[in-house]
């Protein structure tokens, strides 16, 4: 399976603008499936996201420890492993339904660059919909309570000076 960091693939991230997602799926650690509530397990655990678009082209976005980021590929979600759970359809969850069939206006990668300027982290990457509503997968690290994740939120308009954002 081939995966790139988001700024190598901003053309064909830029290809889905004006495209809908029509179905979301995700993988779990298994022990965030067995231990947190249905909602915060959804948008903030350890395990892959797979979005489908209308015009049939997939993406999944894992995290990337080594990098401290994301990286993303345009194939359908592999099977994770024995410490995963299989795919989950997440479409009508509270969160996700907000996203699905609603036009992408604007696709952002998010980089965190270090104060020597070197190896910048993608670490996020936001989808902003013609509805105004958007939200972000983001590679999590060192929380109090879970290590390395991705975390899925609803995008916050505010950007600090030491994110940098690509507009595609």
């Amino acid at each position: 399976m081939e995966y790139n960091l988001p700024s190598q693939i901003k053309t064909e991230l830029s290809n889905l603008k004006s495209k809908k997602i029509i179905s979301i799926k995700r993988s779990f650690l298994t022990s965030d499936f067995e231990d947190r509530e249905l909602d915060v397990r959804n948008q903030d655990s350890d395990g892959p996201l797979e979005l489908k678009f209308d015009s049939g082209e997939i993406l999944h976005i894992i995290s990337d420890s080594e990098r401290f980021g994301i990286d993303i590929s345009f194939t359908e979600l592999p099977e994770m492993g024995e410490y995963y759970t299989k795919a989950v359809f997440l479409n009508k969850t509270n969160f996700w339904k907000n996203y699905i069939n609603t036009p992408i206006k604007s696709i952002c990668i998010l980089q965190f660059i270090n104060e020597l300027n070197e190896c910048p982290h993608e670490f996020a990457i936001q989808f902003i919909f013609e509805a105004n509503l958007g939200f972000q997968v983001e590679y999590v690290v060192d929380d109090m309570d879970y290590f390395d994740q991705l975390r899925v939120q609803p995008v916050i308009i505010k950007q600090e000076t030491d994110i940098i954002t690509i507009s595609l």
